[in-house]
């Protein structure tokens, strides 16, 4: 008995190396930089399947951003239509103007105006095409300066190399220059998928707020870490995004729909739906400003479906596309940054950590249950030695069930049933597949069917006297008797 422990303690130590080299060779695989490629995916995938299983955690009624687009709609509905945009700027001062009056808590500028059309050096008869239309922008200049003086409007710039993409002179002007610009650069990962927001800048060399990151904390005041979740540990100013699936989550109204409303003069429908949000005005066109993101999996066809003022509703996007807008990239880091619920995520070394443990718990779990069938081995082999000390046939089945007294009441009792095991059996079979040697193949097919019939038979005996000996033992009787 002490030697098969000692091969089960043995066996067991084999079976605990061969986990802990397991473990360690999955901790390091997992934990390398090899399998950085397919970190986004642990963000991608979760993001669709959380949408797909159990929707979205916020209505859109609970949104604190709201996006005013420049959708295909606004470029089809006069006086937008076959106008370049850079003219736009009056019919923008009045939507802006109205917004403000509305009750919004700021307003940001995810699209550039980097020129103007006073700027104009074009020929137009005896002078220049600017000259000729200046004080063109002067609605939409005396709308800018308004709202920076009070706080509520912030420009976007975006940083691409020594020179970055500013808004006119006029307009930098007019917001008070870099008091009221934030750059709206993201990150993007090596896949060419965006899955993070930078909350600030390194600007000669002082550190300036990102857009997002502005137009939240002038929401509520100062940026705090009240404010803005538990960054990554391996990039402490940068916002892991959290998306939510769908294209509904954030309310969008179009810009002719709003421009519509300020001809209407409809002051009540500002204030219902632009009081106490941010409010970030880009553009959701078909092939312009298009962004792969981590909702690239959970999207649906985008369109401005928010509540209509003054025009009918139009038909949006008709298909699912992986790529989304850029100001919903925006919008979503103001909701995650004012609900602290942005993604977290781990470094190698928590990474490593996790993918041990969780490696850990598979192989201990393998060990246990080796273990326990090992146990009930034991436990068999020890009712065997049992059956024996008592003086009964030697008994390998399993755990015996419980038969009527009746049904077996003198079954084998005169019968003398054969015993043997496999090996007895196999043993009493060689000497005549021997003898057979030199017959043909069909005369050894039809010895060894002959005898796998006979075992068959003796099985079925011995199952009968083994319930037999337990009717006997029941009643504390002997089976010899």
């Amino acid at each position: 008995m002490k030697v098969r422990r000692a091969g089960m303690d043995a066996a067991s130590l084999r079976a605990a190396f061969a986990a802990s080299l397991i473990v360690s060779a999955a901790t390091l695989v997992v934990s390398s930089a090899a399998l950085d490629g397919l970190r986004g995916l642990s963000i991608d995938i979760p993001t669709s399947l959380a949408w797909r299983l159990f929707g979205n955690a916020h209505s859109p009624g609970d949104s604190a951003a709201v996006v005013v687009a420049i959708d295909e709609e606004t470029f089809r509905t006069p006086p937008f239509e076959g106008t370049p945009s850079v003219t736009w700027t009056p019919e923008i001062a009045q939507v802006l103007s109205a917004i403000i009056e509305g009750g919004a808590k700021v307003v940001g500028l995810r699209v550039v105006f980097p020129t103007s059309i006073e700027q104009s050096a074009a020929p137009f008869g005896n002078e220049t095409l600017g000259a000729r239309v200046h004080g063109f922008d002067r609605d939409y200049l005396r709308a800018l300066a308004l709202g920076a003086r009070a706080g509520k409007v912030v420009l976007g710039e975006v940083q691409h190399q020594d020179r970055p993409l500013l808004p006119s002179p006029g307009q930098r002007a007019a917001v008070g220059f870099g008091r009221n610009i934030r750059s709206l650069n993201v990150l993007t990962d090596s896949d060419g998928v965006i899955r993070r927001l930078p909350l600030s800048f390194e600007v000669d060399e002082e550190k300036v707020p990102s857009m997002a990151a502005e137009l939240a904390a002038r929401s509520i005041g100062p940026l705090s870490e009240a404010v803005s979740p538990r960054p990554a540990q391996q990039a402490p100013d940068v916002l892991t995004l959290k998306f939510q699936g769908g294209a509904d989550g954030i309310p969008t109204y179009s810009l002719a729909d709003l421009h519509a409303c300020v001809a209407k003069d409809d002051k009540d429908f500002f204030k219902r739906h632009f009081s106490g949000k941010i409010v970030l005005i880009g553009v959701l066109l078909d092939v312009e400003d298009r962004q792969i993101t981590s909702k690239r999996f959970a999207t649906a066809p985008e369109g401005a479906r928010a509540e209509r003022c003054a025009l009918a509703p139009v038909a949006g996007q008709k298909f699912t596309r992986g790529s989304i807008a850029g100001v919903y990239i925006h919008a979503t880091g103001v909701n995650n940054l004012l609900r602290g619920d942005g993604l977290i995520e781990f470094g190698r070394i928590g990474i490593a950590i996790c993918s041990f443990a969780l490696a850990a718990l598979v192989a201990a779990g393998a060990c246990l249950r080796a273990r326990r069938g090992s146990s009930g081995e034991r436990r068999s082999r020890h009712r065997l030695g049992r059956g024996r000390d008592r003086g009964l046939p030697a008994c390998t089945d399993a755990a015996p069930r419980r038969t009527s007294h009746r049904r077996y009441r003198g079954a084998g009792r005169n019968h003398r049933l054969p015993l043997c095991d496999r090996g007895q059996r196999q043993a009493a079979l060689a000497p005549e597949l021997r003898a057979l040697s030199g017959a043909g193949g069909h005369r050894k097919n039809a010895v060894v069917q002959q005898a796998a019939g006979a075992r068959r038979r003796n099985a079925q005996r011995h199952r009968l006297f083994l319930r037999h000996c337990r009717v006997l033992l029941a009643r504390r009787e002997h089976p010899a008797g």
